[in-house]
């Protein structure tokens, strides 16, 4: 009847590491008209782009996870 979608804690971990590094790309790098595009727009095309990068996302060990080697990953 009703299936519930597990999603195991490494895998939202490197989606998020992968949406804040092709979000970066995409806000800091000059796109041509990507400026002009409406926000909704901007933000499907990074989402669609993250999840297009599925194949070469890191593998991360939710055991060996800290706060501080969260932080230096982003920075």
């Amino acid at each position: 009847m009703y299936g519930e979608i597990r999603i195991p804690v490494a895998t939202m971990i490197s989606f998020c590491l992968v949406l804040v590094r092709v979000g970066g790309a995409f806000v800091f790098v000059p796109v041509p008209g990507f400026k002009n595009l409406p926000r909704i727009a901007r933000v499907v095309l990074i989402a669609g782009m993250t999840i297009a990068l599925l194949p070469v996302w890191p593998s991360v060990s939710p055991e060996q996870l800290d706060v501080g080697t969260i932080v230096l990953w982003l920075l």
